[in-house]
């Protein structure tokens, strides 16, 4: 009987470790995630540019909405007519967003003094993104200049204060979705 038992813990303890554990991120790898949030966790976004404000937020559905009232929904087409092109609205490219977000880790960590800050495009940075979640503390990414390559750019996180090489294809498509929303559609 209590071989039985030791035998029954035993490979509850491995089942519990098998679907709980196992996934937990490493903090090595904690801290190379751009935004430390799940995708479904982030409740807003907002994102300054040069040109104004943009701002995003999980509704009551649980999808992104583009600041202000949800939009009326598109009447159906008649079904002779010739199939317009699909466009996604900027709430529904910014759900992708979110999720490559989420997925984001920073190339390396730059040490910038602040003699040099002008270098990196980090002493008036002039677009941020601001991403709150459901529940914890906001992230501020003060997005600064590319790199030489021009394939990252540089970004200081608020927390933890750090400037890092992020990326450009995840920050460049939601700055493009966030001046859509400024300048119009017609943008």
């Amino acid at each position: 009987m209590p071989i039985a038992l030791i035998t029954a813990l035993v490979v509850a303890g491995g089942l519990a470790w098998w679907f709980e554990g196992r996934f937990a991120t490493p903090p090595s790898e904690a801290a190379k995630q751009v935004i430390p949030f799940k995708a479904e966790e982030v409740q807003t976004i907002e994102v300054v540019t040069a040109d104004g404000r943009a701002e995003f937020s999980r509704g009551p559905d649980g999808k992104m909405v583009v600041g202000g009232p949800p939009s009326t929904p598109t009447p159906p087409p008649n079904p002779a007519a010739t199939p317009a092109p699909v466009t996604l609205s900027p709430a529904a490219r910014v759900e992708s967003i979110v999720t490559q977000l989420s997925q984001l880790r920073s190339d390396r960590t730059i040490q910038v003094e602040a003699a040099r800050a002008e270098e990196f495009g980090l002493a008036n940075p002039t677009r941020s993104l601001k991403v709150t979640p459901k529940s914890g503390e906001p992230r501020t990414l003060q997005i600064g200049a590319l790199n030489p390559d021009e394939t990252s750019y540089y970004v200081r996180r608020t927390p933890p204060g750090d400037v890092v090489l992020v990326s450009r294809y995840s920050l460049d498509d939601l700055l493009r979705v966030a001046d859509e929303v400024i300048k119009g559609p017609s943008a």
